[in-house]
């Protein structure tokens, strides 16, 4: 197996000539769409291998869908280390879960005698994916405003402190909506298709990827749209969230119209 081997500034470092590869692309900043398109010309029924960081994994997953060849062309991810050394971070955490539920192997020679698995690909209104978090926050925890809904679920209204939406790998289906009240109070969960949400201006950081400041979007899942990742299992189900029995996060008083 020969795929193209893509990398960027976290690689660990593998023995690319044992295995008779080679690096056919290097990022050291954050690529450009054109960047992305120009790796992923050449790109054989071998796929391709990311090594460093979920953003990198992220930019080549997002130009495969853009090219439509998402559904046959294998992805395979060897984590990098250090791009979450920013103290506020959490990308690091939600990767490593991301590799230990799907089985990811870490090892070059284990990686190359592994298979790809068909996976949910969650996407946003945009023309963006989702693989591993899509987190709303501001530093140091700041409150702000956000209205949001999970399938006709209000799960947010008003003033709270973050909001992270992750695909739901052991379903077709569903994405995972947590949102941290700004009072003391427990982080509700849900579950559903799509996420939408209304804010005040606040960061997105989707999949480690630094997006800028959002006050509209939505994610959603279609069971019709897939991606393959050289994977060894999928993760088992997971008990639903109880219903929440208390309000909905945010202040009583309603700081957004949803407009449909």
């Amino acid at each position: 197996m020969h795929p193209t081997v893509i990398v960027d500034r976290y690689d660990a470092g593998h023995p690319w000539a044992h295995y008779g590869l080679q690096v056919a692309t290097r990022w050291d900043d954050e690529p450009t769409r054109d960047d992305v398109r120009e790796a992923l010309r050449a790109v054989s029924d071998d796929g391709v291998l990311v090594s460093g960081s979920p953003a990198t994994l992220n930019a080549v997953v997002d130009g495969l869908q853009r090219l439509g060849k998402t559904a046959q062309t294998p992805v395979a991810f060897l984590n990098g280390r250090g791009y979450d050394a920013d103290r506020y971070a959490t990308i690091g955490d939600a990767t490593a879960r991301f590799v230990n539920h799907l089985g990811l192997p870490q090892t070059l020679e284990a990686l190359l005698q592994t298979d790809a698995m068909q996976l949910p690909l969650a996407r946003n209104d945009i023309g963006g994916v989702l693989l591993i978090e899509a987190r709303c926050e501001r530093a140091k925890l700041r409150p702000f405003g956000m209205q949001a809904y999970h399938d006709d679920t209000l799960v947010a209204d008003g003033t709270i402190l973050g909001l992270t939406v992750t695909p739901d790998y052991a379903l077709d289906d569903e994405l995972i909506a947590k949102v941290t009240p700004a009072r003391r109070g427990a982080i509700v969960t849900s579950v559903g298709r799509a996420v939408q949400l209304a804010s005040d201006d606040v960061p997105l950081h989707l999949d480690g990827r630094a997006m800028g400041q959002i006050s509209k979007r939505t994610w959603y899942v279609d069971d019709r749209a897939h991606w393959l990742l050289r994977a060894t299992r999928r993760p088992d189900p997971q008990p639903a969230p109880d219903e929440p029995d208390g309000p909905v996060p945010g202040k009583e008083r309603r700081l957004f119209r949803w407009v449909r």
